[in-house]
């Protein structure tokens, strides 16, 4: 299935035969921070997302099967010449570009829950309290039954089936409408999540340091994980981290904010302190993970937490530090 903000088009409704794509692109490029083209015809449906600057991923779904990234945009655009599309062009929100470009990769935390033993509006309302950002795809009888619920930090963002009314534009109608359509069809739901956006690698000119050359990368990425969950529950993570570090002050002075050795802002660590890396970074973890436990999100960010573990696993075992 093919996923893209079906909000209101820009344009919609032109005739791929005298459109010459390639300068539709460069147009509104020019036109929009970022965007998505639909492309629809009766034997394959594709999307292209942009930037003001190029071309970046897309997905076909068609007879040949599902393609996704560079190879579906390099195919959509060769097949403009031969097959009569139906157009649309889309404004996508700059903030919200990675998760519809990623919706894809997003990895299965739950795989073929049968229907029955599930219950698709109970798993939809334990995906809202986790803070799901990904997918539910609801697999019925056949191909064709397919569907999906798309979340964003726990929030329904939209729900596509063929089997709820087009017409229908409120989410939470959508998500009544699909269930009530799914109640006793059979077939299966998996839960899919997409992974948070990546942090650069460290490297030599672009690491945040602290004193004594401390590489602060692991723990600014470590900061970020907790920073989005808690940003998904509409909370402050700087005043609640900050309220944290002062319930730990006699354990872990080096983040006392009175003391002011360690700052965190605009996703960047600044370390003066004499604490050793692996001190700062146990007693981080410590904090953050009390934090996580008294806001209740320390089911969502378990999985974040676990590639950060497996990315910097050697530098973890050398600090005795384990999850």
């Amino acid at each position: 299935m093919v996923l893209f903000p079906r909000n209101k088009p820009v344009i919609e409704n032109l005739n791929g035969y005298y459109v010459d794509i390639g300068r539709m692109l460069e147009h509104y490029q020019g036109q929009l921070t970022c965007g998505a083209v639909h492309f629809k015809a009766s034997s394959v449906e594709g999307v292209v997302f942009f930037d003001e600057n190029e071309p970046l991923t897309g997905m076909v779904d068609g007879k040949s099967g599902f393609l996704h990234g560079t190879e579906a945009v390099d195919h959509l655009l060769a097949a403009a010449s031969e097959v009569n599309f139906t157009l649309g062009v889309y404004e996508v929100a700059p903030d919200t570009l990675y998760f519809w470009t990623n919706l894809p990769e997003a990895h299965p935390i739950y795989d073929n829950l049968s229907t029955e033993f599930a219950d698709l509006n109970a798993l939809a309302q334990k995906m809202k309290s986790e803070g799901l950002t990904g997918l539910i795809d609801v697999q019925g009888p056949d191909r064709s039954d397919s569907s999906v619920i798309l979340f964003e930090n726990g929030r329904v963002v939209d729900v596509a089936s063929p089997l709820i009314d087009p017409e229908l534009v409120d989410v939470d109608r959508q998500l009544e409408a699909l269930v009530a359509a799914t109640r006793n069809r059979g077939g299966s739901f998996s839960v899919r999540q997409i992974r948070p956006a990546a942090r650069p690698e460290p490297s030599a000119s672009g690491s945040s340091t602290g004193k004594d050359g401390h590489d602060l990368t692991m723990l600014e990425e470590l900061m970020d994980i907790f920073e989005r969950a808690v940003a998904s529950q509409n909370k402050d993570f700087h005043s609640l981290f900050r309220r944290q570090c002062i319930a730990n002050a006699e354990r872990f002075d080096f983040l006392d904010p009175f003391v002011a050795e360690f700052e965190y802002a605009k996703n960047k660590i600044s370390f003066s302190g004499d604490a050793k890396q692996e001190e700062l970074a146990r007693g981080l973890l410590t904090t953050l993970t009390e934090l996580a436990e008294e806001l209740n999100i320390s089911n969502q960010v378990r999985h974040a937490l676990q590639n950060w573990e497996k990315k910097w696993g050697a530098v973890l075992k050398r600090y005795g530090i384990s999850l």
